[in-house]
């Protein structure tokens, strides 16, 4: 499966709570390295840890880590994790998370008059790290502002986020990378302003993907699969439902769904993929239902339905111009058919 989103890991999650950090403190450390060692383990996604900072982590002596979290398990009674397991997402995300320096060829930066809205100092309760965090945030800027990374969003992991989006506004005297698409520096230095998305934990990470941007890059159904469980995931959290990532039961995808979604969206462009997702949700939940009919064999009202076995043909609108057609499925299942303009009542089976 194609790589649609990816993610920096701030340095500092790996760091263990300082001596005087609660009982609460340490769970919410040891469930942090949880959530992004499984983001190793998604396909979709691709993983990125700072390698300065990596080296700023070791040489303020953070690491190695096994005697310090033994201890502080200790002094907590912490139970339900094993000191040996806890270290091993550590070593696993210092191993296989890619250079963010090395892939994204952005290096370094020398800058003053750093500011950030909210301001970053929440980020970390690690103060010896906040110059690597200024940094990697000042470069995830740059990358976000300026470059095409992957269409599903770049996002940057940190110990605790504020909100969603830290804003950035600084000014840059030099700035080390070999990248076309960042507009070269004047002599003098220059003010930089740009945003990045953040998140600290794995739900708050999928509720930054752009699943629009991931329909329509999509080049394989498993990635088409993906934007559809990101919108119906973000649904039952705005809606207060309790949700299980692993658990969201998404429609089939019909062998031609995927090619009709974005035939349609590439020559229309717009807003018609989220209209697309939309449509998706109200056929899921069964929303709308006035927006819902039988595809016919005929053009009489009277005119039996389609069918394919036991399955019943379906029409959802879309907007003014485009219908959604799936299958009915005995049980209550549904596989994605097609997007069609209005007056097409095909439907692939």
């Amino acid at each position: 499966m194609q790589t649609l989103s990816s993610v920096t890991i701030d340095t500092s999650i790996l760091a263990i709570p300082d001596s005087d950090s609660t009982e609460e403190d340490t769970h919410q450390y040891v469930e942090k390295l949880i959530d992004c060692g499984g983001l190793l383990n998604e396909s979709w996604v691709q993983v990125y840890m700072s390698d300065n900072s990596i080296a700023s982590f070791i040489a303020l002596g953070h690491f190695p880590q096994w005697e310090k979290l033994r201890h502080l398990f200790r002094v907590h009674r912490v139970v339900e994790y094993d000191v040996n397991t806890v270290t091993k997402h550590v070593n696993d995300l210092m191993k296989r998370a890619l250079s963010f320096e090395e892939s994204f060829r952005i290096t370094d930066v020398l800058q003053e008059n750093f500011e950030t809205t909210p301001d970053i100092s929440t980020l970390t309760r690690h103060d010896d790290l906040q110059a690597d965090l200024k940094r990697c945030i000042t470069l995830i800027a740059h990358l976000c502002k300026y470059c095409s990374l992957s269409c599903g969003r770049h996002s940057f992991f940190v110990s605790k986020a504020p909100c969603r989006k830290i804003f950035v506004r600084t000014e840059i005297q030099v700035l080390d990378h070999k990248r076309e698409e960042i507009p070269d520096l004047s002599d003098e230095s220059q003010t930089f302003e740009g945003d990045v998305e953040i998140c600290d934990n794995f739900e708050e990470f999928i509720t930054c993907l752009d699943e629009s941007a991931i329909l329509k890059g999509a080049t394989d159904d498993a990635a088409l699969k993906l934007a559809v469980q990101v919108k119906l995931f973000k649904y039952a959290k705005e809606n207060g439902e309790s949700v299980d990532w692993d658990r969201i039961c998404v429609p089939v995808i019909g062998s031609t769904f995927r090619e009709s979604c974005q035939t349609i969206c590439n020559a229309q462009k717009g807003s018609l993929p989220e209209k697309i997702l939309q449509s998706v949700i109200a056929t899921v939940y069964k929303l709308k239902l006035d927006d819902v009919h039988v595809l016919r064999i005929g053009s009489g009202g009277g005119d039996p339905p389609k069918t394919r076995g036991s399955d019943i043909a379906q029409r959802r609108k879309i907007d003014h111009f485009y219908r959604l057609h799936y299958w009915a499925m005995v049980g209550g299942a549904i596989e994605l058919a097609s997007v069609n303009v209005h007056d097409d009542n095909n439907i692939p089976k």
